[in-house]
C-alpha cells in the first residue's frame, strides 16, 4: 500500500501515488478527509473502510486514474468532486451503505462506472457518468451471493440530476444494470430528470417521466 490509515482522523492529501501493487490509500476506521490525492497504477486507488465513522469521513477531489479499481467503500462515507477515469474494473464501489454520498464526481471510461452492492441508502446527484464499457451504474444482485434468499422487496435508487453521456433516455436505460434487467437485482434505479450537458448542473434537468418506466426501452 501507498498509504495506510487505521482508526484514525486527520487529512491526507496533496500526495501523488504511482503504479502501486496494493492500493495507493487504504483507510480502515477513518474519520477523515481524504482529498487532492493523484493516485494511478495500483490495484485499488482508494480504499476505505469506513465502519463507525460516519460521517464525518469524505473523499474528495481526487484524481484517480488508470487502476484496477477507483474508489472503493465500505458501509459510507461522503465522495465528491472526485475524477475516476479509466479503470479496467470499477471507478466507484460502494459496498455496503448507510446514507452514502456520491455527489459531483467524474465517473468515466471505467469499464463499470458506479458499481452498488446494496444501493440502500445511496444517493447520487451532480455527476457526469459515461464512457463505460459495461454499464454507466451496476446494482449487484442481492439474491446471487445467497442462492434461494428471499428477495428484499424492490425500492427505488435515486439517481436523478446526474449527466450520462446522452439525452436519449433510451441510452441511459441500456447504460443501467437493474431490476429491469436481472429479477434478482431490487434495486431499480430511478434517473428522470437528469442533466443535459457535462458539468453536470442540477438545477438545469431534462424534463421527461421516463426514469420509473424505463423497462419499455429493453
Amino acid at each position: 500500500n501507498g498509504i495506510l490509515a487505521e482508526f484514525s482522523t486527520g487529512t491526507i492529501s496533496g500526495n501523488i501515488i504511482v503504479n502501486g501493487d496494493g492500493t495507493g490509500v487504504a483507510a480502515s476506521g477513518f474519520a477523515g478527509t481524504i482529498e487532492g490525492n493523484e493516485i494511478s497504477g495500483c490495484y485499488r486507488g482508494i480504499e476505505g473502510w469506513m465502519h463507525g465513522a460516519c460521517p464525518d469521513a469524505s473523499i474528495v477531489w481526487n484524481y484517480v486514474h488508470q487502476c484496477g479499481h477507483g474508489i472503493e467503500i465500505i458501509t459510507c462515507a461522503a465522495l465528491e468532486g472526485n475524477i475516476v477515469e479509466s479503470c479496467t474494473n470499477t471507478g466507484i464501489s460502494v459496498l455496503g451503505s448507510q446514507g452514502c454520498d456520491v455527489d459531483g464526481n467524474v465517473v468515466r471510461w471505467n469499464e463499470v462506472g458506479i458499481y452498488l452492492d446494496s444501493g440502500l441508502g445511496v444517493g447520487i446527484h451532480g455527476n457526469d457518468i459515461y464512457g463505460s464499457e459495461l454499464y454507466n451504474l451496476e446494482c449487484y444482485p442481492w439474491t446471487r451471493e445467497t442462492p434461494g434468499a428471499p428477495m428484499r422487496g424492490t425500492f427505488d435508487l435515486d439517481a436523478t440530476m446526474n449527466w450520462w453521456g446522452t439525452n436519449d433516455p433510451h441510452e441511459i436505460a441500456r447504460g443501467i444494470m437493474d431490476c429491469n434487467d436481472d429479477p434478482a437485482i431490487d434495486c431499480c434505479v430511478v434517473f428522470d430528470p437528469w442533466c443535459v450537458a457535462p458539468g453536470c448542473d442540477p438545477t438545469t434537468t431534462e424534463p421527461t417521466s421516463w426514469g420509473t418506466v424505463k423497462a419499455i426501452f429493453r
